[in-house]
């Protein structure tokens, strides 16, 4: 007898823990990413397991009368990071790898009691598989850190600072993504310079960029990565990278910003929307570019080439919701105060 009402009182544990995970999820589903598809596919998942477990004993008295809350000797065993959570990435997967977990615990335990209703929920268990890639993908992407200001750490456009008091400032200026990007450094100083960098940014809820090296990127576990046009495709970079990672891609006319698109970057880049010192050879594309990429992109973007505090309000009033600058942070007298400024008018 004790025996069994202890695999009746796993069942139970391992049900709650699977409802309470899905429900988390579902509401970040519903009220943040507002997917109506989502929110009713984890909706029925979640039917669909209280089904399978109130056919199997009785609307799910057997459960109930087991059930010794009190009595349970993991109640109180929490680990450190139990209380805490980064953002809502991490909520998603610590929710997601609960349920998956416990549907696993529900799949091995039902077998005892019906050999199809353990099918069912290694089935169901799948299902989860499958939605929390497309669900994270959708988070990425409608993510609001993929907007904001976005500065170019580029050493060559600013030699009197070592690139970490230029990241603190950008930092401290309220940066929201920093790209890294030196074309001039030995692999061995690029990692050196962006494990100081990723240090900075793990915990400030500000994005890391490497430019265009996908091996730096996994080196360094930046967020992401942003790709020229005469780099590796960015099909080919999530390959390597897998779903987690930012992909951007640099464009210069809408051919490109459709094909980056289609091709699964997370990101694009428009321009140079004015004359821009880094981009000579490249004639600028103009305020109108912005409201044409606006409507055939659905993509996050950011426009650069040339934008700073006189023409910022300009771009924005155009349909920008991110801009990425370089020489307007990277020359300024002071970072701190020019990133600062920059910010607010972003406001």
């Amino acid at each position: 007898m004790k025996r069994s009402n202890g695999v009746l009182r796993i069942i139970d544990a391992n049900l709650n823990r699977a409802l309470e995970g899905l429900r988390i999820i579902e509401e970040i589903v519903r009220f943040i990413l507002q997917d109506k598809r989502l929110t009713g596919y984890l909706k029925a998942i979640r039917h669909q397991i209280k089904e399978e477990i109130e056919n199997l004993f009785i609307d799910g008295q057997r459960l109930l009368v087991a059930r010794d809350s009190r009595g349970d000797v993991g109640v109180s065993a929490y680990v450190k990071d139990e209380f805490r959570r980064s953002d809502l990435r991490e909520i998603l997967k610590v929710n997601f790898k609960r349920t998956e977990e416990s549907l696993r615990v529900l799949e091995e335990f039902t077998k005892l009691f019906s050999k199809n209703v353990g099918e069912v929920f290694k089935g169901l268990r799948f299902q989860v598989y499958s939605m929390e890639k497309d669900i994270l993908i959708n988070l990425k992407i409608s993510n609001h850190r993929l907007t904001g200001l976005y500065v170019i750490l580029d050493q060559s456009v600013r030699q009197d600072k070592t690139h970490f008091q230029i990241a603190k400032d950008l930092i401290a200026g309220g940066v929201k993504i920093l790209q890294l990007r030196e074309k001039r450094l030995s692999d061995r100083d690029i990692l050196k310079i962006g494990l100081k960098i990723r240090g900075l940014t793990r915990n400030r809820k500000v994005l890391f960029i490497i430019n265009d090296r996908v091996d730096l990127c996994l080196a360094l576990n930046a967020d992401g990565v942003h790709l020229g046009q005469s780099d590796i495709p960015a099909n080919l970079a999530r390959l390597i990278l897998g779903s987690e990672k930012i992909i951007g891609v640099s464009t210069h006319n809408l051919y490109q910003a459709i094909k980056a698109q289609q091709g699964g970057a997370d990101y694009i880049s428009i321009g140079p929307i004015f004359r821009s010192a880094l981009k000579q050879d490249l004639k600028p594309a103009g305020v109108d570019f912005i409201r044409r990429v606006k409507d055939k992109i659905k993509i996050p973007f950011f426009v650069i080439g040339g934008i700073n505090k006189e023409n910022l309000r300009l771009v924005m009033g155009a349909g920008a919701r991110g801009v990425a600058v370089i020489s307007a942070i990277m020359r300024a007298e002071n970072i701190r105060q020019a990133t600062k400024k920059l910010v607010r008018m972003m406001k």
